[in-house]
């Protein structure tokens, strides 16, 4: 089985302090990988070099044998914060959000059907039409989750 992730010797500093220190890892597809660290010692900060948010001060990151220099669409990043849905949107609606741009082009039914299929692995069924404002902070995140896994991502 193939790597989908290589990171080679990636450092990222701020403000003269190392925060991602020469790090090297190969992740096959299907592994399921966990960071574990102290506050601030810069977990956040590889998911977001992983995720192409921000930049890298060295080393390499490939995905899919292409290097990462931006987001791609097959890595998929759920925030910590709760405010991540459209809140003029309900939770169907947000959770069907990334579908709308897909190419070639879902149809509204098939929309709804992906969306519906999410919504019950994250066990949300039965609020479909409530707003975020009207959801818990745990119904958010689990929304958040849903709208991620729509467009399978490679990583998430």
């Amino acid at each position: 089985m193939n790597e989908i992730l290589i990171i080679e010797s990636l450092n990222k500093t701020y403000e003269q302090r190392k925060v991602v220190d020469n790090v090297d890892l190969k992740i096959k597809k299907g592994e399921f990988i966990c960071i574990i660290g102290a506050s601030g010692c810069g977990k956040t900060t590889l998911l977001n070099l992983i995720g192409g948010f921000i930049p890298k001060d060295s080393g390499r990151i490939i995905l899919n044998d292409r290097e990462v220099v931006k987001p791609l669409k097959e890595c998929v990043m759920v925030f910590q914060e709760f405010d991540q849905l459209f809140p003029w949107k309900t939770l169907k609606k947000n959770v069907e959000f990334p579908l709308e741009s897909q190419k070639p082009k879902i149809s509204t039914s098939e929309r709804s059907r992906i969306a519906l299929k999410y919504i019950q692995m994250m066990k949300l069924q039965g609020f479909e039409n409530y707003y975020p404002l009207q959801l818990s902070g745990g119904m958010k995140q689990r929304t958040a989750i849903a709208r991620a896994l729509v467009t399978v991502p490679e990583i998430l």
